[in-house]
């Protein structure tokens, strides 16, 4: 697949070391507020309209950013547009002014609150914030909503490929924002089994999470260690596990990646790192919120959750996946609020 992407791509910025004057960064705003209506499909952009408030989703993020790597010769992340969601701001962004620091913590503030303990909001298969920035907007919470984006999306970074690495990555960066607990967490998708681990991991090492939000996991095949035993679970360990090796040469070899080759080495890496999962019990109060299609096996009596969730509530909304960040996001934040009330005012959550 590598292979594929780097012969179909233009190369990036970074190797014609573009630099902007003041005057050329506003004409990049400007060609930037016509890239975003013609991926927008709008008839006209100003320069310090939101992306994601005009309707940008995730696959519209990334279509963006292939074309400004195409048309201004200058790679981003997904996770650069959710820090600088403007034209103006983006400009900034590609004459490099507003650059990323290497080392920066890969968690964003997504929305101010003045109320402790954050919620932390894990990416999903992605690895970008982009799902977690549209629960920041719509929940009605007083506190703090932050979002966590994968390693290897930004240049100089490597993907992780099991779902502990990535726990104990995320874990670093939340506790470099709040030190301590009680912590609040949140998954989507992919993400669910990545929060999943770090809420294990927190309780193993004596910190309190006081909530865990896990918005309609993975099943399936990429979590295969949740819902088979036997034989079958044994040939799927040994498929997945050769699998990551054959990722790991293939991220070695890869040198420089492109935003595309870096989008695509993460999202492998992601369904490695749930594939290869498996659940241990968590004992803190959890909600688990699901579609009906994924009913069945997430909330099974034997295979499913409720074994590993003492403390689960489990609330179904009626929509597919593929609609839970549009036409359900309004069912899913009302639960997450209900959910997320303090202790003595708290009522069970439902969609």
């Amino acid at each position: 697949m590598i292979s594929a992407l780097r012969a179909a791509k233009p190369r990036p910025g970074r190797d014609a070391g573009l630099e902007y004057s003041p005057q050329a960064r506003g004409d990049v705003a400007t060609e930037l507020a016509r890239i975003f209506a013609e991926v927008l499909e709008v008839e006209e952009v100003a320069a310090d309209d939101d992306f994601f408030r005009l309707g940008g989703d995730s696959l519209m993020a990334e279509s963006l950013m292939a074309e400004l790597e195409r048309r201004l010769k200058v790679t981003l992340s997904v996770s650069a547009l959710v820090d600088a969601p403007t034209p103006r701001r983006l400009a900034a962004r590609v004459a490099g002014r507003s650059a990323p620091r290497r080392g920066e913590l890969p968690v964003a503030l997504l929305r101010p609150g003045g109320r402790l303990p954050a919620l932390f909001c894990v990416h999903g298969m992605s690895g970008t914030p982009v799902a977690s920035l549209h629960i920041a907007e719509s929940l009605q919470i007083p506190n703090a909503v932050y979002g966590l984006r994968a390693p290897g999306l930004e240049e100089g970074e490597q993907p992780m490929t099991t779902a502990a690495s990535l726990a104990a990555h995320h874990l670093a960066s939340i506790r470099a924002v709040q030190p301590t607990g009680p912590y609040w967490l949140l998954g989507h998708c992919g993400g669910s089994t990545i929060a999943y681990e770090m809420a294990r991991m927190l309780i193993e090492a004596g910190e309190s999470v006081d909530r865990l939000i896990l918005i309609d996991p993975s099943t399936d095949r990429k979590a295969p260690f949740l819902y088979r035993s036997g034989l079958r679970l044994a040939v799927k360990r040994a498929k997945w596990a050769g699998a990551r090796w054959s990722l790991l040469r293939e991220i070695r070899a890869a040198g420089s990646p492109s935003a595309a080759e870096r989008r695509a080495l993460v999202n492998r890496a992601m369904v490695i790192s749930i594939a290869r999962y498996r659940p241990k019990p968590v004992d803190c109060p959890t909600l688990l919120i699901h579609t009906p299609a994924r009913r069945e096996a997430l909330c099974h009596p034997v295979r499913g959750y409720p074994p590993l969730l003492p403390r689960g509530e489990f609330v179904e909304v009626g929509v597919p996946h593929s609609d839970l960040f549009t036409g359900g996001l309004a069912s899913v934040c009302r639960a997450c609020d209900a959910f997320l009330q303090p202790s003595a005012a708290r009522v069970p959550a439902s969609a």
